[in-house]
Parts: C-alpha cells; sequence; structure tokens
C-alpha cells in the first residue's frame, strides 16, 4: 500500500505529461485520420439518389390516388345532385 501510495506521484506526472503532449500535437495541428474510400462515397451518392427517386415517385402517386378521389367525389356529387334536380 505504502509503494502504491508512494507512486502516486509519478503517475500523475507522467498523466500530466501524456495530457501536455496531446495539447502540443492538438495545437500544432497534427494530421487526424480523414475517411477517403471512393467506393463507399459512390454508394453513398447512389444511396441518396435512389431514395430521391423513390420519394418523388411515392408523392406523385400519392397525388394521383387524391386526384382519383377527389374525381370520384365531385362525380358522385354531380350525378346526386343531377338525380335530386330531376327528382323534383
Amino acid at each position: 500500500m505504502q509503494e502504491w501510495a508512494a507512486k502516486a506521484a509519478e503517475r500523475e506526472k507522467v498523466k500530466a505529461e501524456r495530457r501536455r503532449e496531446r495539447r502540443e500535437r492538438m495545437k500544432a495541428g497534427a494530421a487526424r485520420h480523414r475517411f477517403d474510400d471512393p467506393q463507399y462515397e459512390q454508394q453513398k451518392a447512389s444511396i441518396a439518389e435512389s431514395l430521391d427517386d423513390a420519394l418523388e415517385e411515392g408523392l406523385f402517386n400519392l397525388i394521383i390516388v387524391i386526384w382519383y378521389f377527389l374525381d370520384f367525389i365531385w362525380y358522385s356529387l354531380l350525378s346526386l345532385l343531377f338525380k335530386m334536380i330531376l327528382a323534383k
């Protein structure tokens, strides 16, 4: 236990030295790792494009469905109105 306590100051000095070295490297602008994989970038762009196309197609189909629904409602209302007029 005494040995561990005696080495505590030395361990703190080592930690402080490591922190100082790390700060110096950061200040010096040491090169950081850069992820550069052309295949990954190509796949990422392809997925984004596919997603965009799928969303565009889905929204277009939704608009078509809404259009047909409103068309059906419109003609249903018109036929009901004509029936009411003819029934008088």
